[in-house]
Order: structure tokens, then C-alpha cells, then sequence
């Protein structure tokens, strides 16, 4: 009120006056720094933390905080970039919040915020990439009365499944780890209790977020009642599943975000006095018409009305007496009274009177110079000095407001400095993610191609192989069919001299291990000693196992047989016997395997039989091949010739057969 007083007297007499007293406390400084991580690049993104930055940010401005700044998807540098400014907010603050939303992870009980250009491939790399939580704490530590975190990161551990772990411990924990701080009057408020996760919810803020907005801008509330409330509302909008959790302490007086306003009241009795006192020095009638204007009902205010009536009554008095001298003529010669020691002529007061509230310095110092000795020269003097230090002020004002514009300018030109660095930085880190990730494509499809390469020669080589292993299955079989041919033939005449004399080779030259041990076997038979007068003729052996399956092979040969090859004399073996006699011009009445015939079909080397082809085909070459159809033109078109089942090629004769005749 007295100011109030002071500014009213100011305004109606024109005074320029210095405080006489001191004015009221200053309110106290309170800084703020949300941050809002999102929009992650190596993991999934997350929508809440954004919202509930801006709201927060909101929040701390309406609540009319000196200095709030919002940073959102800010990577590692930005993010430490941000601390230092806001430590540097903190110097002369009395309350410092920091307020952050995104993804915080503990790794060996150290609690990390986590920057949105982090990897985090190992959990080693989380000192490196990542914000610690004691960092954060230190940017606060300026401030004097309470030094505030709030932490809404309490989320599952995104990076869990592709971080490396390099010790055998479970070093990488879901939620955040329990704090203490060091520091005096210092609070850290978790999403979670410890070791637990948060919700983010399906409204338009997390219930952590949502809690802190109804509740900490309650004006006067004091800030442990406010998170016990926040605590409450969040246990009952997520049915008890998650607990916010508060660590630190604070002292015994409250200390509230948003302080009550001030409410109207009585006026204390000593403000009262000192606005009369000053208004009393000042002695004019507008001077006390704004003290009754202030102060209608007190003590002072009768006694200002008294002060006021006083002076009322010798401006009437001052006023009759210049009427009277201005109405005495010349010739009359009249006493006057005595002017008071120390009060103003008449002129002085009227010269006074022009220019008392004009506020034009170069009239008071005229005055002063002309009436040295006027008691008015006094409060002229004072009036000067008034407006010199008023001027005083509005120049060192209007040198602050330029010094205040060229920081803030220097600021801005600082901010562009970073911004432009920044954007450089995020554009150097791009082009060199872009470059590892073309390196990583290329060398992936060098790799690729390499691994084709090899997997074709490694099939082609074991096609190769194959079919090696297959052509020398086939001319083992082949020589194994041979060997067996000379070994049937030589059966019938094991106890002979010359059969035993070509089993003895037949042994040491086949390469067919069971041709091997039945050469062996028939060789252990003792021989049949052979008289010296000349041999009878060898008894006929037709039709047995053995000369059947001879003969069905040498018969396939020459393209008479078709059939099976099973050692018996079936129908399909007889046909194709007497179709090679037919065709030999020999006769067939009997169908009879003998050695003799089977010696017959050994000296035939090249078909005998013709081909018999199928309705549609005609043979050509050692083939059946398909009749040609007529095209547009009228004329046969080509076709390839088709092998059948009957089709067979030549095979030569085995090497070696019918040795012994």
C-alpha cells in the first residue's frame, strides 16, 4: 500500500521520488526443462512421450515459471547440450524441475535415459550413448530451495533382445533402480516403483503424465501432499498395477510448485504511518486527496482530513489577504503586516505556483538561481534532483533493454550456430549410417554370391562325381556280367584240365569278389583224371538255370528279347529264341537252350531282330520314333527320335567268351 500511495502522490503532483523504505520480497526464481523422447531409430517408437511433454510444458507456463524449454527426439548431444543450458538457468533459482518421458533403462544398478539416436549394442555402451540419471541430478544442484525429477520412463527395456551381454550376470534390469540423492532438498519421482514398469495408457496422456497434470498445479499445494496424490490417482486408474514412487527428502516448511496469490487484507499500522508521514512531507492538497483516497478509514485518515482542512483554510486566508493589498489604493497608506520569518512572498509562491507542476528541470533550476534564499528553492532542489535520478534511471533502463536485446540477439545468433551444427551433425551421421549400411549391403553381397559359387561348384562337383561313380558302376557291372558269363560256361566242366586252367585265370584276372570265391569253391573240387584215348563227346546240358540267363542276355543284345531276365525258360525267353531262328533261317520246332546255341547268339555283333514298333511309330535307326504330322505346308515335320522299351543298341560281345571250345 504504500507504494501504492507513492505512486498516486507521484502522479498527481508530478514527483519523481526514491524509495524511502523497502518494497516487498521478490517472488522466487523457478526453471523448468521437459524433454520428450519418441520417435526411437533403432527400436520401436513410442507416441506417448511427446504428448505429455507438451502438456507438462503447458503446465510449468501457465504456472508462470521465469525460464521452461521443451526439447523433443533429442539425440546424445542434444540431450547434454539441454542439461547445460538448464544448469546454467539454475545459478540464481530457488526451484529447478526437469521433467522427461521416454525410455530409461538400468544397467548395473545406474539408472539411463535414453537418447533417440542410441544402439546400444552391448550394455557397456549405455555410458557412452545414453544420459545417466546422477547427470540430470547435477544440472539441479544450483538451485536453492528444491531441486525436483521427474522421471516418466519406467518402460519395458527395448533394447533386451538385441543387446550383447559381455558378463554372465543379469547386468540389464527391467524398470529403473532405486535412488537416493545425495543432495539436500531434492526429489526424484518415478513412473514405478523400482524395479517395476509403467503404463502408457489409451487416453491422451500416460496415467503418470495425466496425475501430475491435475495435481501439481494445484496453487499452494504443498509438493509431498501433491505426489501422494498423484500416487493414489494413478493406483486407481491402472487397478493397482502400477505405483509412482517418490525418493528423496525434503525439510519441514512447504514448498509448493505454484504458490497461493495474495489475498486482500488490513493493512499493518506501520504502512499506514509511513504513507502519512511521506504525504506529510509533501504538504500539498493532492498529496492528501490520494492518502484519503488510499486510507478511508483509519487513525490517519481523520487526522490526514485534519492536515488537509488546515491547509484549505491558509490558502483562503493567503487568498483575502492578496485581495485586500489589490484593492488599496495608492494614496492610502495602511500598515501591512509583516511578512513570517521563513514563508514565501508573495511572488515566490506565485512563481512557484506556474511551474510546481510542470516537471521541466530547466524552469526549476530558474527558479532556484532567482529565489536562492526562498524556502520553495528547498523543494525545488528536490524536485530537481527527483527528475535527474528518474532520468538516470530511464537511461540506465533503456541501456539494460539494449544490453537485454543485443544477449538475447547474441542467444538467438548462438542458437542458429547450434541448430545449424546440429543439423550438420544429424546430416554427417546420416550420410555415414547410409555409407556403413551400402558397405554392410555390399559386402553382404559379395558374401552371397561367394556362397552361390561354392554351393554350384561344390554340386557340380559332386555331380561330377556321381556320375563317375555311376560309369564305373556300370562297367564294373558290365565286366562283373562278362566274368560271370565264363564262369557259367566253365561250370559244367570244372573236373577238366583245360575248364580248371581257365577257372585258375579266371580267379586271379576278375576284379568281382563273388566270381572270386566261386572260381575258388569249384577249384577246390578235386579234377577228373582223362584217359589217354580220345575223349568221348561231352554230354548235352540244355535248358538250365544258368544257359537260360546267359542266353536272355545275349538275346536283349541282338534286340530279340524284351522280357526279364530271371534265368527261367519262360514264354517271352521262347519267343525271342524262335525269333532269332526264324530270322537265322534255322528251324524251330523245339525251343531248346543250349551251350551250342548260346555259342551262336556270342558270335552275332550286331542286331539280328528287327524292331517292333507300336501303332503311330516306325522304327528308324535302332529306334521307334512317332509317324510325322503334315504342317500348314502339306509336309511332314521332323520328330525327334523317341527310344522305347525295345528298343536297345548294340552291346559288343564280352571279351573272353567261349574260351575252352
Amino acid at each position: 500500500m504504500y507504494w501504492r500511495i507513492l505512486a498516486a502522490v507521484v502522479a498527481v503532483c508530478g514527483l519523481v521520488l526514491l524509495p524511502l523504505s523497502a518494497g516487498p520480497a521478490f517472488a522466487q526464481k523457478r526453471v523448468a526443462l521437459v524433454i520428450g523422447n519418441g520417435a526411437y531409430e533403432n527400436v520401436a517408437k513410442l507416441s506417448n512421450p511427446l504428448k505429455d511433454a507438451n502438456a507438462i510444458t503447458a503446465l510449468f507456463q501457465n504456472a508462470g515459471f521465469d525460464w521452461v524449454r521443451m526439447r523433443q527426439d533429442v539425440g546424445n548431444l542434444e540431450f547434454k547440450r539441454a542439461l547445460r543450458e538448464f544448469m546454467d538457468a539454475t545459478q540464481d533459482a530457488d526451484i529447478a524441475v526437469v521433467y522427461y518421458a521416454g525410455h530409461g533403462i538400468q544397467v548395473r544398478d545406474m539408472n539411463y535415459m535414453i537418447p533417440v539416436d542410441a544402439k546400444l549394442a552391448t550394455e557397456f555402451d549405455a555410458e557412452d550413448e545414453a544420459v545417466s540419471l546422477d547427470r540430470i541430478v547435477a544440472a539441479l544442484e544450483p538451485a536453492k530451495r528444491l531441486r525436483l525429477v521427474i522421471l516418466d520412463a519406467c518402460r519395458d527395456n527395448p533394447f533386451a533382445r538385441i543387446m550383447k551381454r559381455r558378463v554372465a550376470t543379469r547386468a540389464v534390469s527391467g524398470g529403473l533402480a532405486k535412488m537416493e540423492p545425495t543432495l539436500g532438498d531434492t526429489l526424484i519421482a518415478y513412473a514405478a516403483k523400482a524395479g517395476s514398469t509403467a503404463d502408457d495408457g489409451e487416453g491422451q496422456n500416460s496415467p503418470f503424465a495425466a496425475a501430475l497434470i491435475k495435481h501439481l498445479a494445484v496453487p499452494g499445494l504443498d509438493i509431498r501432499l501433491a505426489f501422494g496424490r498423484v500416487r493414489d490417482e494413478v493406483l486407481k486408474s491402472t487397478g493397482n498395477k502400477q505405483e509412482p514412487f517418490v525418493y528423496g527428502s525434503l525439510g519441514g516448511d512447504a514448498i509448493s510448485l505454484i504458490p497461493l496469490p495474495a489475498k486482500p487484507g488490513a493493512q499493518a499500522v506501520s504502512d499506514v504511518r509511513g504513507d502519512y508521514e511521506l504525504v506529510e512531507r509533501i504538504g500539498t492538497k493532492k498529496a492528501w486527496d490520494a492518502f484519503l483516497a488510499s486510507h478511508k478509514d483509519s487513525l490517519y485518515a481523520d487526522l490526514a482530513r485534519a492536515q488537509l482542512a488546515k491547509l484549505l483554510q491558509a490558502e483562503a486566508a493567503q487568498a483575502k489577504r492578496e485581495r485586500g493589498a489589490d484593492q488599496t489604493t495608492v494614496a492610502t497608506v495602511a500598515p501591512t503586516a509583516a511578512p513570517r520569518a521563513g514563508d514565501p512572498s508573495s511572488e515566490e509562491r506565485r512563481a512557484w505556483d506556474r511551474i510546481r507542476d510542470s516537471g521541466d528541470r530547466g524552469k526549476l533550476r530558474e527558479f532556484v538561481a532567482k529565489y536562492p534564499a526562498s524556502p520553495l528553492a528547498e523543494t525545488a532542489k528536490i524536485r530537481l534532483d527527483g527528475l535527474d535520478r528518474a532520468a538516470h534511471e530511464r537511461e540506465d533502463k533503456a541501456r539494460a533493454e539494449r544490453e537485454a536485446a543485443q544477449r538475447r540477439e547474441e542467444e538467438a545468433n548462438r542458437r542458429k550456430a547450434d541448430e545449424a551444427a546440429r543439423k550438420t551433425a544429424e546430416r554427417e551421421a546420416a550420410r555415414q549410417r547410409e555409407e556403413e549400411a551400402k558397405r554392410l549391403r555390399t559386402a553382404e553381397e559379395a558374401e552371397r554370391q561367394k556362397a552361390e559359387r561354392e554351393t554350384a561348384a561344390r554340386r557340380e562337383e559332386e555331380a561330377r562325381s556321381a556320375k563317375a561313380a555311376d560309369v564305373n558302376r556300370r562297367q564294373q557291372d558290365e565286366v562283373c556280367r562278362r566274368d560271370e558269363d565264363r564262369l557259367v560256361w566253365l561250370r559244367a566242366s570244372v573236373g577238366q584240365g583245360w575248364a580248371r586252367e581257365d577257372l585258375k585265370r579266371l580267379e586271379q584276372d576278375t576284379a568281382c569278389d563273388h566270381i572270386r570265391r566261386e572260381a575258388i569253391a569249384l577249384l577246390a573240387q578235386p579234377p577228373i583224371d582223362a584217359p589217354r584215348q580220345p575223349a568221348a563227346p561231352r554230354p548235352t546240358v540244355a535248358n538250365t538255370p544258368e544257359l537260360v540267363l546267359a542266353a536272355q542276355r545275349e538275346l536283349r543284345r541282338i534286340g530279340c528279347f524284351a522280357g526279364r531276365q530271371d534265368g527261367s525258360l519262360g514264354s517271352a525267353t521262347k519267343e525271342a529264341v524262335q525269333r532269332y531262328l526264324s530270322q537265322k533261317g534255322r528251324p524251330a520246332n523245339e525251343i531248346s537252350v543250349t551251350e551250342d546255341l548260346l555259342a551262336d547268339l556270342k558270335d552275332e555283333n550286331q542286331r539280328v531282330c528287327p524292331l517292333s514298333c507300336a501303332r503311330g511309330e516306325r522304327p528308324e535307326g535302332d529306334r521307334c520314333v512317332a509317324n510325322a504330322k503334315p504342317d500348314k505346308t502339306g509336309k511332314a515335320a521332323a520328330r525327334r527320335p523317341q527310344p522305347t522299351a525295345r528298343s536297345q543298341a548294340t552291346v559288343p560281345r564280352p571279351s573272353g567268351a567261349g574260351v575252352g571250345f
